[in-house]
């Protein structure tokens, strides 16, 4: 509700609430809405290689997500929809770009790529869609993020009529949390991005209790194993914040007796 007229409306937002309270369908409906608008307003066509609309988001899982509620939508709507991911056959990608595309779901690795090797252009991109974007501007993406920021044509003012929809692209981010980084790095690309966020946000779930034990660092992995000793009949998530620390965490607990599965960037997805 607090969203989706900015959206409609055309201005560039960035819509900040928590996990769970439709963020996805905030963006897709009045996004979709608007392509169908463009065609009949405008007389707008979908051209080969040419997107009108991208959706970026940091992982496959991700983008598969928000596929299948898009495809909600084009069953509905004559609309075509597709996801240009890792992990897909290079010829199963080849193949759904070779017909024009309406909205294309994409990594940010997976779209540069197409775009450095001349396989989509971003000349007709009207909508792009940063979602998860506190991934999207953490170290790991952000210098993506900005090449493909850097190659296309943003808004800059708020559309007044049908017409003033085709100058640039308008920019939807969308995230469960605002971070400092991420804030800065908007405004610098985006000065007049409206921003609106939920009541909820940033605040934890009154169901999820918190502990907070002070400690010492040699006291630390004593104090861990005890704390997971205690929950020994469920399954756990212990956060490292480095590499280095989650590889010492995961050895010293499989000495201690405690299976373990150790995941961090330095180990290659499956």
């Amino acid at each position: 509700n607090l969203a989706i007229p900015h959206i409609t409306k055309g201005s560039n937002v960035l819509c900040a609430a928590e996990t769970g309270s439709g963020k996805t369908i905030a963006y897709m409906a009045p996004l979709i809405n608007r392509l169908k608008d463009e065609e009949e307003q405008l007389g707008v066509i979908t051209r080969f290689k040419k997107p009108r609309a991208l959706v970026i988001l940091p992982s496959r899982d991700l983008a598969n997500q928000v596929l299948s509620v898009a495809k909600l939508f084009s069953h509905v709507v004559k609309i075509r929809i597709v996801a240009a991911i890792g992990g897909k056959k290079k010829r199963f990608i080849k193949e759904a770009l070779t017909k024009p595309v309406d909205v294309l779901i994409a990594t940010p690795d997976s779209l540069l790529k197409l775009k450095q090797q001349d396989r989509i252009s971003f000349s007709d991109v009207s909508h792009l869609v940063l979602d998860e974007a506190d991934s999207l501007f953490d170290q790991s993406f952000e210098d993506t993020t900005f090449n493909l920021l850097k190659m296309m044509k943003i808004r800059e003012v708020k559309p007044k009529n049908y017409s003033d929809m085709r100058e640039g692209a308008q920019v939807t981010v969308v995230s469960a949390t605002i971070t400092n980084r991420m804030l800065t790095s908007l405004t610098e690309k985006i000065p007049n991005i409206k921003k609106i966020t939920s009541k909820q946000l940033h605040k934890i779930l009154p169901n999820v209790e918190q502990k907070f034990i002070k400690v010492i660092a040699e006291h630390k992995a004593e104090l861990l194993l005890k704390v997971l000793e205690g929950y020994s009949n469920t399954y756990s998530i212990v956060f490292c914040n480095s590499v280095p620390s989650c590889d010492w965490t995961a050895r010293f607990l499989e000495s201690c007796g405690i299976p373990v599965v150790k995941l961090h960037a330095g180990i290659n997805a499956m």
